[in-house]
């Protein structure tokens, strides 16, 4: 039974939320509303087989001309230049255009790759040996179409991944509204094919393409060939290209749509692809799409959502792309408008090169502080160094650990500084990462809150880098985090908003921390009241950042925080954690979970994120091999390095700490001087091993949580390392550290 002060405690708790969650819940239906509309822009109506007559031209039975598609692998913008492609150029001075990114179940897309995705609306691959698969030539049917040859082998090798492409799905959706669908070249038979590698209406080259042949389907597919590796051939080869663009675009009727995609990769390294829509819809502007959430970038996926909603063909659920719009925002000198769409590639492929370099010196750079400071130590204790030497450790220790503990922080505001501009970018960002993380680590070092807690320090940094997050979901439409160090990459192309699994370990434990040190400030001066309001205001802030379908959108980080923040309430509040009080954390994270999924299924299809996407597949009944899949990968994360051996080891280390803390002096002294550290700490342990369970990044997540978490510990614990004859005396010194 939870009585007295407890009792009221857990309400003022839910009326805390309450009032945290109203104006959100009223914000979000506003805006889900407003969505809804925002969202027709360029967006032809849904359109049934009783709108369609089979009496009438199939072109003309949409809202506007016909849908004609170049896909051109290996296109990007850096080879978009007013000199040596007029035609594309001329296409972007008039159209919309955006940099793509073509992600395949492969991190490099082969043009084969592209081609399937396109027609499946998911992500799709062909079996690959040694490099990429050549593109097979259909074969003419006696019957006048063409087809695939080996298309039961390309589907089989799907079955190793799990996107479960719908193959055949382009054109099974505009066939089966009396249309037809019209393929010229082998990677436009690809996407063109139906669920048996049939492909209706096949020309064999772009040579053949007469402006006939452009009018006689709503939707047209064109290969004009993947752009080579090498520079000399590259060169040749675009000309030729942009002349048949030039040409094509020439004999396309009034009001159609011709869009040229760089719909793959060709060499080894993956890079965003350039494209451009022009027509009815796409008349300037940048093109975007509720899938990315940013102007200027989009997803191969969304082109299949596209080339249906502008034939007047409603998207089916499998296609799990959105439709592309225009939007504004867009300089109206064009030799700056390409310069920033070439600069997305720049910033992705700076980030894929030096990440994972920036990862190994900041862990080696810890690990090497951390152990010539307790080596210095031993010596200093055992020659008996001058009291000075000794002194002085504990604070390098200290200022050490709060600039680690900065990192994330500063890589996430380095996107303030368009370091991809930059003629070399990389020392441009490690600069500004570097420069950010010591003006952070000096602030903490040298602010008054160094003063007023123990955990003072520690607690700012934790603060700034939840506030930074919170603020870049909520109001910023995640462009810190989209190519930056721990953020969004959009050649991976997991998501490209809201919090990814890494950004959410950063808040799940730079959150908890803050919301610890605040209600233990509060605790220390007697205001028990004030600091479970801390608690549930800190929550409900980083619950709804964190999960809010238009911010977040984080499935399973809801579930991980929920618990830890309520177990750190209930050690706030005096109580003890019984079975009755565990199995309502555990619903309360479910209730958390449901509420906000299902907030997002109401918002209509157009605008759901995956979130609510879920819920239809529970509705519809395949919900379950969606979860056996991210089970799956979060099994195999344990297979992929050694970290799946370590981590848990590490994990299993600080688990062993918490309950023994007489082994590590100085944390038993934390807890000494700060009662309610200890229950803190279990509580970020228990989100970030319930981090590990839930999402299908798995062991990494709790890997990037012990990254943020150690730093902000050790620079907690360091001003209490003393010597041997050091001990009575710290032992009554005053609680804050001066």
């Amino acid at each position: 039974m939870i009585g007295g002060l407890a009792q009221r405690a857990v309400w003022r708790i839910i009326a805390v939320l309450a009032i945290a969650v109203a104006p959100a819940v009223a914000a979000f239906l506003w805006r889900a509303e407003a969505g809804q509309a925002a969202s027709l822009r360029g967006e032809a109506p849904s359109r049934t087989s009783a709108d369609l007559s089979a009496a009438q031209p199939a072109a003309a039975q949409s809202d506007s001309g016909p849908v004609i598609v170049i896909g051109m692998p290996g296109l990007r913008w850096s080879d978009v230049t007013r000199s040596g492609t007029p035609a594309l150029w001329s296409l972007l001075e008039r159209g919309s255009a955006a940099a793509m990114s073509v992600r395949t179940p492969h991190p490099r897309a082969c043009p084969i790759d592209g081609w399937l995705t396109l027609g499946a609306g998911s992500r799709a691959t062909a079996p690959h040996a040694n490099g990429c698969t050549a593109m097979p030539a259909p074969r003419l049917e006696a019957d006048g179409t063409a087809r695939i040859p080996g298309f039961e082998r390309i589907v089989d090798a799907n079955d190793d991944f799990s996107y479960d492409p719908r193959f055949g799905l382009l054109a099974t959706e505009v066939t089966r509204r009396g249309r037809c669908l019209t393929a010229a070249g082998p990677g436009a038979a690809m996407a063109a094919a139906d669920e048996t590698g049939r492909v209706s209406r096949y020309i064999g080259s772009t040579a053949e393409v007469n402006p006939a042949a452009l009018t006689g389907c709503p939707v047209t597919l064109i290969d004009a060939g993947a752009v080579p590796d090498d520079p000399g051939r590259r060169a040749a080869f675009l000309g030729r290209a942009d002349r048949v663009v030039g040409q094509l675009a020439g004999a396309a009727p009034d009001g159609a749509t011709f869009i040229v995609a760089g719909i793959a990769d060709r060499d080894s390294t993956p890079h965003l692809g350039a494209v451009i829509a022009t027509g009815p819809r796409f008349r300037g502007g940048w093109l975007t799409a509720d899938s990315t959430r940013h102007p200027g970038l989009v997803q191969l996926t969304d082109l299949t959502a596209t080339v249906l909603a502008t034939a007047g063909i409603e998207v089916p659920d499998d296609a799990v792309g959105s439709v592309m719009s225009q939007t504004g925002g867009r300089p109206t000198d064009q030799d700056v408008a390409w310069a920033r769409l070439a600069q997305q590639d720049v910033a992705a492929q700076t980030i894929r090169d030096y990440a994972g370099i920036f990862f190994v010196l900041l862990e080696l750079g810890q690990i090497l502080l951390y152990a010539v400071v307790a080596w210095l130590l031993r010596r200093s204790r055992e020659h008996r160094a001058p009291r000075l030497r000794a002194n002085r450790l504990p604070q390098v220790l200290r200022a050490g650990a709060l600039f680690v503990a900065s990192a994330p922080a500063a890589s996430f505001l380095a996107n303030l500084v368009p370091w991809w501009r930059a003629v070399h970018p990389a020392p441009v960002l490690g600069a500004a990462v570097l420069i950010g993380a010591i003006v952070l680590a000096a602030l903490a070092l040298l602010g008054p809150w160094r003063r007023w807690h123990l955990l003072g320090s520690a607690a700012f940094v934790a603060a700034v880098t939840t506030f930074v997050l919170v603020a870049d979901v909520t109001i910023g439409g995640s462009r810190l985090q989209l190519s930056s160090l721990y953020g969004l990459s959009t050649l991976i192309a997991g998501r490209f908003y809201g919090f990814g699994n890494v950004a959410f370990a950063i808040l799940a434990m730079a959150a908890q921390f803050t919301a610890l040190a605040l209600a233990a400030y509060a605790l220390d001066r007697g205001r028990r009241r004030a600091a479970i309001a801390t608690v549930g205001v800190i929550a409900t802030v980083a619950v709804l950042a964190d999960g809010w379908p238009s911010w977040g959108a984080d499935f399973g980080g809801v579930l991980a925080m929920v618990p830890g923040f309520a177990l750190l309430g209930l050690a706030v509040a005096g109580k003890q954690l019984s079975v009755r009080r565990l199995a309502v954390l555990a619903g309360a994270a479910a209730a958390a979970v449901v509420t906000i999924a299902v907030l997002d299924w109401l918002r209509g299809a157009s605008n759901r994120s995956h979130m609510g996407r879920f819920v239809q597949q529970i509705i519809d009944g395949d919900a379950g091999p969606v979860v056996e899949r991210k089970l799956d990968a979060m099994v195999r994360s344990f297979t992929r390095g050694p970290e799946g051996i370590v981590i848990p080891l590490l994990l299993a280390l600080v688990g062993y700490l918490l309950a023994h803390p007489q082994r590590m002096p100085m944390l038993q002294q934390a807890f000494e001087r700060v009662p309610v550290f200890r229950a803190g700490l279990v509580a970020m342990l228990t989100t970030a091993v319930l981090g590990v369970l839930i999402n299908d990044s798995g062991i990494q997540v709790a890997a990037v949580c012990l990254t943020v978490a150690t730093p902000l510990v050790v620079a907690s614990c360091a001003p209490l390392i003393s010597s041997p004859s050091e001990v009575p005396e710290r032992a009554q010194a005053a609680r804050v550290p001066r």
